[in-house]
Order: structure tokens, then sequence, then C-alpha cells
């Protein structure tokens, strides 16, 4: 075997060109797959730094809160003191406001014992966890929050974070992955004289016993479940617990997630393609050489088994440089992915080795079934007559002219593009974006429900919003939630014998009587919400975008709008008026900003929604003050408090990231489709010198020479481009969910794609085709 190894590395290092590109165009593509294939594993299969996480499980419960006056608390004694089946210890979570020097945010923390780290298993990555001496005053911090603190600190010694009234020394560093409870920043300790505190709370994480398994748990639960059920509730309705897993496996990918698997699998694809046609014309070029060895008394054993240490050469080089850009790609993908990428479903991607094997593997078995061909064929050969007469490169029939492959890597490099291209085109309309309205003084934030809320008394609307308005800095503010639309569309009234139109929809904006007046959309016709507007079903107020689509020939101010499809069951209101959308383009509002219809509610319980607030200044103390306030609000959760501006900027963020993922994967694909592109030609030419010497003897002109070469890829590139273009109007509806403004089929990017991809493939060509022209017809016949 050494031997064999020892003959490769001799044979490859006399063509140091095939070596270079081989394993160039194998590691890139597979550092580049690989990486994507990393993000999208830790989708479905996330990272969780535990011990032994399938013993790990959250309980969860079920129960009519309305007609019961069980607690969070009573749940969690009762599974501690009446089970045997687990371990189990307390994690509680809040929301803190994290003051910084320049800033103030809130923060979801977790308020754990020292038992946490002891029963899980967590190890953090620097520092320590929580130990029984601790006071009240240290702080475990997760990973995303130190890098975003400290980002080039590596040392804890005097490190510090205010975590709402309390500075915490901060004495360890959570490692990357998913810790529980799910979204939490810091940890903070929960001492054993907090007990109360637990019991109006703390979810209980178990794990089970050695020797426990999951069928005796789920029946000691289901037990359990009775003897709650008889002393809180009733059999109308029963108390049931169920275990969770800590590790629970993703069942669905979004549409986005879906893009990306086949945007890696076709890189991964062409990667693969092109070592194949890279060894399959090596091979074929030794075919004559291989011969020679065997009549000189050359076993066909050891021929077979020399080529197959040269494809086992250049596939570990390729994988080795694939290893490492997977490493380096998945660093700088880490660090370039903004945090609001989170909304589409992406996460931080985590390597693995079956995620790299994966990708090693398809490409090795490319290697050597397209390596090893060419010297199985002559080795299975009755005579060697064929393959000795090879050498005189006499053939050049149309097999070796065209490429399948080649047409298809064409068409996979077209679909990528064309997704990198649309992803550009929409972030670039994003960008064009105006607000209609001053957003430098608005702030908006998301509220519900706590989960432990006393459903009896409830907050109303009105209250929230007096709330607020009492913050120091606030000048107003508004609620809005949504109603889902009956049927998924809106519905205008006949007039006139046109037919019934309608809007496309799943939700109405349901929002207070103040909410056009404080987002400072100014009205067009008609009038503004008046309280007192909110009684019964309410009034509508249209953007003119909705206006001209469902009136198109007469006001819609005085009209009438169902909030459901043309059949459905659903009150119609009365339209007031029209106002400006909060959006424009280039100042304009086309129908790309969409048909938007406000309703204005009646003052009632909240249970989810967002608040618009608008302020005296630009101060951000404003936004402090109001997290205060929501945070004195019995019942209510709430998320951050941010500048309504946050939000595109956020969405703003996320596409512009998606697009360069998907540009970068293009442009790979597009240089490995041209990399395919220029071995097949070389490789035909260098069959057909003779072919083209003779034509040259014989009076061709070298334009000739030059055209057929042309021809040759040509054909290859454009069959490639149709197949592709068909592709990616197939494919392109799985960018649906991140697109706004453009259309899946967009024909500017397509064929400002495939005008790339000619220029390229013609680039490609011409090596080949300078080389077929500068053929020398004596030369040539001589060494025949």
């Amino acid at each position: 075997m050494l031997a064999d190894l020892r003959f490769a590395f001799r044979s490859l290092a006399r063509s140091p060109g095939f070596v270079v590109v081989a394993v160039l165009a194998l590691g890139v593509g597979l550092g580049l797959s690989t990486t994507m294939f990393a993000v999208l594993d830790a989708v479905v299969n996330p990272f969780m730094p535990y011990r032994d996480p399938d013993t790990l499980f959250r309980v969860r419960w079920w129960y009519s809160r309305t007609r019961t006056t069980i607690q969070m608390g009573d749940m969690y004694r009762a599974i501690r003191d009446h089970t045997r089946s687990f371990t189990v210890v307390p994690v509680a979570g809040a929301r803190l406001v994290l003051e910084t020097r320049d800033d103030s945010r809130d923060v979801y923390v977790a308020r754990v014992t020292p038992r946490f780290f002891e029963m899980t298993g967590v190890r953090p990555r620097l520092g320590r966890a929580f130990v029984a001496g601790d006071g009240e005053d240290v702080a475990v911090l997760g990973n995303e929050l130190w890098r975003r603190l400290f980002p080039r600190r590596a040392s804890l010694a005097g490190a510090t974070v205010t975590l709402g009234d309390r500075t915490y020394a901060v004495v360890g560093v959570m490692p990357r992955g998913a810790i529980a409870p799910e979204g939490a920043s810091a940890w903070l300790p929960m001492h054993a004289s907090a007990d109360p505190t637990i019991g109006a709370g703390a979810m209980p994480m178990v794990r089970l016993r050695p020797g426990v398994t999951r069928a005796q748990a789920d029946a000691e639960l289901k037990i359990l479940g009775a003897t709650m059920t008889a002393q809180f509730t009733s059999r109308a309705n029963p108390v049931s617990f169920e275990l969770a897993p800590v590790r629970e496996r993703r069942e669905e990918l979004k549409d986005i997630h879906r893009a990306m698997v086949g945007a890696a699998l076709g890189v991964l694809i062409i990667a693969c393609v092109n070592l194949a046609h890279l060894m399959l014309a090596r091979g074929l070029a030794k075919r004559r050489e291989l011969a020679v060895r065997m009549a000189l008394g050359a076993s066909r054993v050891v021929v077979v088994r020399q080529m197959f240490a040269e494809c086992a050469v250049v596939t570990t080089g390729g994988a080795v440089l694939g290893a490492l850009g997977a490493v380096w790609g998945a660093d700088v993908l880490t660090n370039r992915m903004p945090p609001s990428v989170s909304w589409i479903g992406l996460v931080q991607p985590q390597l693995s080795w079956r995620v790299f094997a994966v990708s090693a593997l398809a490409a090795a078995a490319s290697a050597v079934l397209f390596g090893l061909l060419p010297a199985i064929r002559v080795a299975l050969a009755v005579s060697l007559d064929e393959a000795l007469k090879d050498g005189a490169g006499t053939t050049g029939r149309s097999r070796q002219r065209y490429s399948p492959l080649v047409v298809a890597e064409v068409a996979l490099a077209l679909v990528l593009m064309m997704g990198g291209g649309l992803l550009l085109r929409t972030v670039q309309q994003l960008r064009g974006v105006q607000f209609t309205f001053d957003d430098r003084t608005l702030l908006r934030a998301m509220v519900g429900l706590r989960r432990d809320a006393d459903t009896t008394r409830l907050m109303r609307r009105d209250q929230v919003i007096a709330a607020v308005r009492s913050a120091p800095g606030v000048r107003d503010a508004a609620f809005a939630e949504w109603r889902r639309a009956v049927g998924g569309a809106m519905t205008a009234e006949m007039v006139g014998g046109d037919p019934t139109r309608t809007l496309t929809a799943q939700s109405v904006s349901v929002v207070s009587w103040q909410y056009l007046r404080v987002h400072g959309l100014p009205i067009v016709s008609g009038r503004d919400f008046e309280p007192g507007d909110g009684d019964g079903d309410g009034v509508a107020i249209l953007n003119p975008v909705a206006a001209a689509r469902l009136y198109p020939r007469q006001g819609a101010v005085g009209r009438m709008i169902k909030l459901g499809a043309p059949a459905a069951s659903a009150p119609w209101i009365r339209i007031i008026g029209v106002a400006r959308s909060p959006m424009a383009i280039r100042g304009e509002e086309a129908d790309t900003v969409g048909a938007m219809v406000w309703v204005v509610g009646g003052d009632r319980p909240v249970t989810f929604g967002s608040l618009l607030i608008r302020t005296t200044s630009e101060n951000p103390r404003a936004a402090v003050e109001v997290r205060r306030k929501l945070r004195a609000l019995p019942g209510m959760s709430w998320s951050s408090v941010e500048p309504y501006a946050f939000y595109r900027n956020a969405e703003l963020a996320s596409r512009g990231f998606l697009a360069q993922v998907f540009v970068s994967m293009g442009g790979v694909a597009l240089a490995l489709a041209a990399l395919g592109l220029y071995g097949v030609l070389a490789y035909a030419v260098n069959q057909r010198m003779r072919e083209f010497a003779v034509r040259i003897a014989l009076g061709a002109a070298p334009r000739q020479v030059f055209r057929m070469v042309l021809h040759d890829g040509m054909v290859m590139l454009l069959a490639g481009i149709g197949l592709g273009a068909f592709a990616a109007f197939a494919t392109g509806r799985l960018l649906d969910a991140v697109l706004t403004t453009i259309l899946p089929s967009d024909v500017v990017s397509l064929v400002a794609c495939e005008a790339v991809l000619v220029a390229v493939g013609l680039l490609a060509a011409l090596t080949p085709a300078r080389r077929a022209v500068r053929a020398d017809p004596l030369e040539i016949l001589r060494a025949v």
C-alpha cells in the first residue's frame, strides 16, 4: 500500500496544475456546503451542552386556567414532592433591564440553583458555575451576551453586569448551544430561602433517575395528574402532564431552510461533478500509459490499486481543505450573522463530524467511481490494442464533445445565482423604502398575557395605555392587535353592478382610536378615529393602496368593508377615512407597499398586541421609563421596547445577510461551473488535436477551428441556461417567505444572471479554443 501511495505522489507531482485545481475545487465546494449544512443541522438538531441530554426533560401540563385556582407553584411542588422517577431542579424565568454605558434594554434571565449545573452537566466555557457559598450578587452570562458586552475580553476579572436594580459580578460564561430556559441571556442564583418565590413561577426541569424508563415516568405523571384533578379541579377539567425532551428535533422546515438545503446541495453536486470530470479526464488520458504498463507485465490489480491511490490522495487533500474551509466559514458566518436573522429560523452553525462526513463521502464516491472507471475498463479489456491506440488522439466523437454533467452544472449555477440576485434586489428595494412619518421619537413594544397571570384580573387596553402615558418623556401611546380575517380575505360591498372585490389578508389590525395620530399618519380623505368609534363592530380606515383596489372608480369613504371573504359570516363595517401608508418606495405608495386596513376596537382585556409610544424627544431614557411601567403591570409580559426603525433595520440586516449567503454560493457555483466547462473543452480539444491538425493541413482557416470549439462550449452553456431558467422559476417560490417587493420570477435578475453566466462561460472556453487554433500539423502528425 505504501508503494502505491509513493507511486501516486510521484504521478501527481508531474501534474501540479491538475492537483491544485482538483483539490481547490473540491475544498471550496465542501467547505461552503458543509457550512450551510451545519446551519441547517443546528436548526433541526440543536446542540445541547448537557450531559446525557436524552434523559433530560421539561414537564408540561394542561388544564383550564379560567375554571380553577391552581397555580404554577402548586404544580412544581407536586412534581418535586410526589414523584420518584426524577431528579428535579427549578428554573424560573424573568425579564430584567440590562443597563450599559450607552444603552439599556430588557433581557430574559433565568434563576437557578447550583444543582441546575450539577444535574444538567453544563460546564461554563469560562469561569465557573454557581456554588453553595455564592451570594445573590453573582451571575453567569450566555455566550452571546458576553460577546456583546465584552467583545475583546478573555478574562472574567472585574467583569460586572447591571440587571434591573442590582450589579452582579460575572463568575462564568455559558458555552454556545441551546440551554434551558430557551432564550435566556443570563443565569442568576436562586437560593433555598427563595422557595416561596419558586412557588410563584418556577418550572421543573427533570432528569430520569438511573434505571427508570420513559414509560415508567409517564405512568407516574399520569397518576399525579389524576391526584391533582381530584384535589384542585374535576373530571370535566382534568390536569394532565407530559414529558418534553430538552433535545426536541424539528420536524418541519421553513421555506428558507429548504432553499438553503437546495443551495448547499447544488454547490456540493457541482463540486463532485467537477471532481468526477477531472478524475475521468485524467484516467482517460492515462489509458495508454496503463495499457503499456500492463503489456510490460504489471498485473491488472496493481494498475487499479495505483489509480485508487491517486484518487484517495486527491480526495484527501480536498477533504482536508474543505474541513479547514468549513471551520473558517462557520466562524465567519457566526461573526457576521446578525441577531435579527433568528426571525426566519436561522441559528448559529454547529459543526459536527456527521455533517462533514456526509459531504466528504459524496465527494470521495464521485472521485473513486470516475477515477477508477478508465483503469477498470483497461484492466477488464480482452485486448490492449484499443487502449494502446488511444494515445493517438484520433477520436472526435460527440460523446466527448458534449457533457450532460456540465449542462447540469450550468443549470444549478444559474438557480443559485438567481436566488442571490433576487435577494440582492429585495434588499435594494427595502433600502429605498421611506417612512412617511417621523420615526425619531417613536417606540414600539410587544405586550401579552403572562402564562401565570390571574385570568380573573386581566389588564384592559386603556389601562395599559394610561400606564405607559404616565412614564416621564412619553407624549402619547396607542395599542394594536391582530384579528384573523375570516376566510383569509376582506371584501368590498357591491357598487354599481361591479363584482365584489376582495383583498387577500390573513389578519386585520385592530387599533385604539389614537393609533394613527400616535403613528403620525396623516388623513388623506375622510376623518380620523375618535373616542367612541370602537363601540359595536367599529369603523375602518384604509390606506390608498387598499382604497384603490377595493373601490377603483369611486371614493372608499362612506362605503362598507367586510372583515372576511365574500361568503364568510363576518361583520360589515363602515369606512370613515383614507390615511397615508406607513411606508413608501422612493416617495410613492406603489402596490408593492401593500394594502392596509385599520379597524378601531373598543376597550377590552389585553392578551397580545403591540404598543406604539410617541416620546417628547429622542432621549433613550424614555424607553427605560416605559420598560419600568410595563414591568409594574400585573399579569403582563413584554418584549424589548425599541425605536420604531429598529425593526426595519433588523429586517434589512437579516435579509442582507441571506443575500450575502446566496450570492456567495452562487459565485462559487459560477466558478465551479466555469471550471467544469473549461475542463470538458480542454479534454475534448486534447483528444481532437490530430483532427484539428488534419483540418488545418487540408486548408481549414484557424477561425473555423476556433468556432468549432466555441460552438461546443456554447451548446452546453445555452442548454444549461435553458434548463436553469425553468428551474429558477420553479424553485423561486421557496424564497417567497423572505421576499417582499420582488416577484420570485423577476425577469431582470434572471437576465442579469444569464448574462454573467454566458460571459464567464465564454471566458472559460477561450483558452481551449486558442489551443486548438495553435495546433501544428507537422508536430502532431509526427508524434502519432
